[in-house]
């Protein structure tokens, strides 16, 4: 029943459209300055998905900055490198690691397809508890349905056939993928 605040600014949006803000899910950080780029285009959030160690320092310089209010542009979710691709983790290791992260206000930690499973359940464990997402992919060391209980949000669509298949292929390789099959385009009636 309050009456809305008073506009600074109106804007006539005659013959034109309004949309919600666009996400996107998967990303890797490439500086400060794509943050104005996404937002030019409509991007008003991103999840950027494994930061090599040698890319964090500004990851983390943009990250804080954005909450200081210091850096405009797309608000950024982000998680440091994944485990299991761009950096191998012992079990002993994982908790200083997450909390590495949550110190430099890092959102999740990825997971990657060579994980080990003990690392795994450590990772996502610590991850959990400390309020942080799982994203990744699909780990291949073990069976999918034990790793499907962890992970929040699968990195690729594709990593459900590779998974669940065992198959062994790595990202780099999709494109030369023949598949023998065909869709079926006709619809049942």
């Amino acid at each position: 029943g309050a009456a809305l605040p008073r506009a600074d600014r109106t804007v006539d949006g005659a013959g034109g459209f309004l949309m919600p803000g666009l996400i996107d899910a998967h990303t890797h950080f490439d500086g400060a300055e794509q943050l104005k780029d996404y937002l030019r285009y409509g991007v008003t959030t991103i999840f950027s998905l494994g930061t090599r160690d040698e890319d964090r320092a500004a990851l983390n310089t943009a990250v804080a900055q954005q909450r200081q209010g210091k850096l405009p542009g797309t608000r950024i979710y982000a998680t440091g490198p994944s485990i299991g691709n761009h950096r191998n983790l012992e079990v002993s290791q994982v908790a200083a690691y997450v909390d590495e992260l949550k110190r430099d206000g890092l959102s999740f930690v990825k997971v990657y397809n060579a994980i080990p499973e003990p690392v795994f359940y450590a990772l996502t464990d610590a991850a959990h508890a400390r309020g942080m997402g799982v994203f990744g992919h699909i780990p291949r060391t073990f069976p999918a349905d034990r790793s499907l209980r962890k992970i929040d949000i699968v990195a690729h669509m594709e990593e459900f056939f590779f998974a669940l298949n065992r198959a062994v292929v790595t990202d780099s390789a999709l494109p030369q993928l023949q598949p023998d099959w065909q869709p079926d385009l006709v619809q049942p009636m």
